[in-house]
């Protein structure tokens, strides 16, 4: 993960305002890393220094989004937040402890837009100052695939920072990339695209010039998110991936920022192909699906075919299995014990509040925020009353090391279990394997030689 840096403020905030941003900031980094399995940033030595900053990105994941990109960088983020929020008691106090900036949408009730011209000039005085604002220019938090339209609102508030500060804040592309949106330890990148630069002779009286300016700004983000045409074409195209990484033994060293080069090559070669070869491209489509439901059948995944058995690989294998079921199971079954009730309320919960997937995330956030401190609370407290204070710390320590032990291995049981299972399938069955593995070669034979096809069809198209 890339290392980020402190920023120097130059203004100092009041300690009350500089305690709630120190604190936001780590929740924020808190949250992020224990919600997501994998958590990457890239692109952050690309944000500029000493210059007022407006983060601009995609909208996928409803409140998460904020939480994300200030998990993502030190600068201390003003958010625009949409007015509503500022009449929730608790978001208000936080809020207004950020600092953050009321947006007045035409869509929510009041219909107060006329007051965009005060939240405007905060930011047009933030910016002045070089302090970093944040906006989402699709407007709505969404589950698109592809982003939407991209609004003219970051333009104009560069271009008024311009027009009364003198001096040009950049806008910065931000692209957020969920591997399983909903769902608990999934993984999340977070790029930072290449800055924006507003020229010397775009104004913010003129049209084109805004324009100009919002039309760079999608392509920046385009360019750092994937944008496939449907979810179940990313969902196609991210198994095809999958089979390729695994079977070059790559899967578990790949980082996320790689993952996604070579998920966002597939997709443009997906449709360059789709125009010149569609025939073959069903043909490899439709021997993908059966070579999975094969798998399935048989229990088993690509990487298998890949572990060669030997006895010395096996034996070193089996070891550092053992060692870790007989030392970190007993802590890791203490732990799901001790948070099996939170768990499945968390679980359970953000089904009646969240009405698209978009809101899933958020809402088993909020949720777990305040129920796993809630039993948290009480089981200490029940400890302390019946064991003793000595106790209730002991306890308060075993959770807190067993639940990150959880977390770190709850995935991993499940792999050694269909590893064993699948050592003994092939021990009594070599003909399956050696059946499977026919059918991975001709993929991996067919996928070389469209892989080959695309890169012909891509540089003619580069020339062209």
């Amino acid at each position: 993960m890339t290392t980020l840096r402190k920023h120097k403020v130059e203004h100092s905030p009041p300690q009350s305002r500089t305690w709630a941003v120190t604190f936001w900031q780590g929740l924020c980094r808190a949250v992020i890393k224990t919600f997501y399995r994998r958590f990457e940033v890239t692109g952050h030595e690309k944000i500029p220094h000493g210059v007022g900053i407006i983060f601009c990105a995609n909208h996928a994941n409803a409140l998460v989004d904020p939480i994300v990109i200030q998990a993502a960088t030190s600068k201390q983020i003003h958010p625009l937040a949409r007015s509503g929020l500022f009449e929730m008691p608790l978001l208000k106090t936080m809020l207004k402890l950020l600092d953050a900036v009321p947006i007045y949408r035409a869509q929510d009730p009041g219909n107060k837009t006329a007051k965009n011209v005060d939240s405007f000039v905060k930011c047009y005085e933030k910016l002045g100052e070089d302090k970093t604002i944040m906006i989402f220019p699709e407007g709505v938090s969404h589950s698109d695939p592809t982003i939407r339209k991209v609004n003219t609102g970051a333009a104009r508030i560069a271009l008024g920072a311009k027009k009364l500060n003198g001096k040009s804040p950049v806008l910065v592309p931000v692209g957020l990339t969920f591997s399983r949106k909903g769902f608990f330890r999934g993984d999340l990148l977070v790029q930072f695209g290449e800055p924006v630069i507003v020229a010397n002779e775009e104004d913010a009286n003129d049209r084109e010039s805004v324009q100009a300016i919002t039309e760079r700004v999608k392509q920046g983000i385009i360019k750092i998110t994937l944008n496939p045409n449907s979810w179940e074409e990313l969902k196609l195209l991210t198994r095809v991936e999958r089979f390729y990484t695994q079977r070059h033994g790559r899967d578990e060293d790949l980082d996320l920022s790689e993952q996604f080069n070579v998920l966002k090559y597939i997709i443009k070669a997906k449709r360059m192909l789709q125009e010149h070869e569609p025939d073959r491209v069903k043909t490899l489509i439709s021997q993908l699906r059966l070579y999975d439901k094969l798998c399935q059948c048989c229990g088993i995944k690509d990487y298998h075919l890949s572990i060669k058995y030997q006895p010395t690989v096996l034996f070193m294998y089996i070891f550092r299995t053992l060692l870790k079921v007989f030392i970190a199971l007993p802590v890791s079954l203490w732990g799901k014990l001790n948070n099996f009730l939170p768990y499945q309320l968390t679980g359970k919960m953000f089904i009646f509040f969240a009405k698209t997937l978009d809101q899933y995330d958020t809402y088993k956030i909020l949720a777990g925020m305040a129920l796993f401190p809630l039993f948290w609370g009480v089981q200490i407290a029940l400890v302390n009353t019946y064991l003793g204070s000595g106790w209730a710390i002991a306890y308060f320590a075993s959770l807190v090391v067993s639940t990150a032990v959880e977390l770190q291995m709850r995935d991993k049981y499940l792999r050694a279990f269909e590893d064993f299972k699948t050592f003994f399938l092939f021990l009594r069955k070599s003909t399956v394997r050696n059946y499977l593995e026919s059918k991975q070669n001709a993929l991996e034979l067919e996928l070389d030689n469209l892989e080959k096809l695309a890169d012909e069809l891509l540089a003619e198209q580069k020339k062209a």
